[in-house]
């Protein structure tokens, strides 16, 4: 499914949890939006986790971050 590309954190949050997202793909920015940094707000975890092995308590259900267009931080 789609998501909408302006959701900040929460928004994302709400909608992942909502849907029971198992996967995300996401690019790394678009315009201003700085993906990467809204996903690391709700799921602060993720840099010290393999992205492809997720364990969230905030979003249980989602277990991989797949980085489209991948950067070095």
């Amino acid at each position: 499914m789609n998501i909408n590309p302006n959701y900040q954190s929460e928004e994302l949050a709400y909608t992942l949890e909502k849907v029971g997202v198992k996967v995300l793909f996401i690019n790394d920015k678009f315009k201003s939006l700085d993906y990467i940094k809204v996903v690391k707000k709700i799921v602060p975890d993720i840099q010290n986790q393999d992205p492809y092995h997720i364990k969230s308590a905030r979003l249980p259900e989602l277990r991989s971050v797949v980085r489209i267009n991948e950067k070095n931080d």
